[in-house]
């Protein structure tokens, strides 16, 4: 029988983790283990896993996002598929048991990821997917090639919610380790270097209970920080396509020109805010792509960008580039 690891990496999670343990704790497929990674909780994270009885539970000092994800990968060594879900978020019953009659039936399965369901600290419902293509709710699951779906990570924010991933251990052993450099992106990062490596399966229903609450981490960054992080793991993503050498000249230009249309749409939307970073961008989509220099978006970040370089960021820019309004 396949065995399922469901790894949470905790600091601070008390308030929550209650709720996506039992979530985890009551699934319907019956081979699954949990593991608890805490990583320097000083709240009463720990009390509560005692309570709910995980016997896996592991506690690291200040290991940091990347890092305390590649613990939870390391101690779920015993199985052959390995889900990192989040300390403050609620799994539906079936999740497992439903990634996992999609794995049986495709050997080329990399990792499979669920629609949501956005909630709040009160547990409202207050949005669904923000993908297009992934907001339908019902239906038979599917699965997407590799190549489809690594040019689709490209275009644009990613249509992966990331604590929904279910993947192969053995895929983490393929690609390697979540890369430390890209921050908050450190997952879009792993998910590229995994859709190079095997194809990608979605489960339509909302099987997964995705909390928006200021305490998160994404939440603590600034906008324009976290963009930034998203660019970065892309361009090393280019990087790595670039060596596998199975992709056509246009493939990779088509790569290069997603890429570059994310750089110019960042510098418009936070030249007024931080130019220097906004120059930036626009360097790189010149760099990738030397269409993009006629598009209307990279005139718009341009010009703010000199605008805001010579008078100053504005109040309503900087506003923007960290995250208040």
């Amino acid at each position: 029988m396949i065995q399922v690891a469901i790894a949470f990496p905790t600091h601070n999670g008390a308030r929550f983790l209650g709720q996506a343990l039992q979530g985890a704790l009551e699934q319907t497929y019956e081979h699954v283990r949990v593991v608890v990674v805490d990583d320097g909780s000083t709240d009463e994270t720990l009390d509560i896993v005692g309570q709910f009885g995980v016997g896996a539970c592991v506690r690291r000092s200040r290991l940091g996002l990347a890092g305390a994800w590649n613990e939870c990968v390391r101690l779920a060594d015993d199985a052959d598929l390995v889900m990192i879900a989040h300390q403050d978020d609620i799994l539906a019953k079936t999740l497992v048991e439903q990634a996992v009659d999609l794995f049986d039936g495709s050997q080329e399965l990399g990792f499979v990821h669920c629609n949501i369901d956005q909630i709040d600290s009160n547990n409202v419902v207050i949005g669904g997917h923000w993908a297009p293509e992934f907001q339908i709710r019902s239906g038979r699951s599917f699965v997407v090639p590799r190549d489809v779906f690594f040019a689709r990570l490209l275009d644009g924010t990613t249509p992966v919610c990331c604590p929904t991933v279910i993947a192969r251990r053995r895929l983490y052993e393929a690609v390697g380790p979540y890369d430390e450099r890209f921050g908050c992106a450190t997952d879009l990062h792993m998910h590229l270097r995994m859709a190079l490596a095997g194809d990608v399966g979605f489960l339509p229903e909302p099987l997964y209970r995705w909390r928006r609450h200021p305490a998160q981490a994404s939440a603590q960054k600034a906008r324009v920080a976290l963009y930034d992080e998203r660019i970065r793991a892309k361009l090393d993503a280019l990087r790595l396509v670039s060596q596998t050498g199975r992709f056509s000249v246009e493939n990779l230009k088509s790569f290069r020109a997603s890429v570059a249309r994310d750089c110019v749409q960042g510098a418009r939307r936070y030249a007024t805010g931080d130019p220097k970073q906004a120059r930036r961008w626009l360097g790189h989509a010149w760099a990738l792509s030397r269409r993009a220099i006629f598009s209307a978006d990279f005139a718009a970040g341009a010009l703010r960008a000199a605008w805001s370089s010579a008078f100053g960021p504005t109040d309503k820019g900087r506003a923007r580039a960290l995250g208040l309004r």
